[in-house]
């Protein structure tokens, strides 16, 4: 499902031009059981920044920031692992695939590869892979708040989109007749470890 740009505040802003750009994982949203085309399967978004695209927001600089939907499976044939494995450089180990915890690629840098499509006057910025950083470009940490949440954790962070938050609040686990509280969620400021792969 393609992340598609729209007017926000009466502005219209650009997409994230195509190419290969850097990138910081900085949030993770548990979206619980939704509707797909292959039937109710359990998802999750992920969101990366890209530091060197920049937006104005009520008079700050931020970086733009781009996400996509992933069905919550390391299946062989999910879209999530071979996706993963990329952005690793490296397959999951059998120890790895019985239990990877998603906190691990928060604050992780990669390179995005972002796809246009055109439809009609609209343009999609599609993420197509991630691969590892590249020799010679400097780690950045994330700038806003980063987090990985699941439902287990409680009330949906405050700084959760609302578009996002309205996906959350469609899903099985949710309820339909329960209100959601936003609220803020502990944010996981523990930098990577060192190693040959980065998560």
């Amino acid at each position: 499902m393609p992340l598609i740009l729209s007017e926000s505040s009466g502005k219209k802003y650009e997409p994230i031009p195509a190419g290969t750009h850097q990138a910081v994982c900085y949030r993770i949203w548990d979206l619980g059981t939704q509707e797909s085309q292959w039937g109710k399967k359990r998802q999750i978004r992920i969101a990366w920044e890209l530091p060197e695209q920049r937006m104005e927001i009520d008079g700050d600089d931020l970086p733009k920031t781009m996400s996509r939907p992933f069905t919550n499976s390391l299946h062989p044939k999910s879209i999530l692992r071979p996706f993963l494995e990329g952005w690793r450089g490296k397959q999951f180990t059998q120890k790895e695939l019985s239990g990877f915890d998603l906190n691990n690629i928060i604050g992780v840098n990669c390179m995005l590869q972002v796809m246009h499509k055109q439809v009609g006057e609209n343009t999609y910025a599609n993420i197509t892979a991630a691969m590892p950083l590249m020799k010679g470009f400097k780690e950045l940490a994330p700038e806003n708040k980063p987090f990985c949440w699941s439902m287990d954790d409680g009330p949906i962070p405050e700084e959760t989109p609302e578009w996002i938050v309205k996906i959350i609040k469609e899903s099985e686990e949710w309820g339909k007749e329960e209100e959601a509280v936003i609220a803020n969620d502990p944010a996981n400021d523990e930098p990577p470890k060192e190693d040959d792969i980065p998560f």
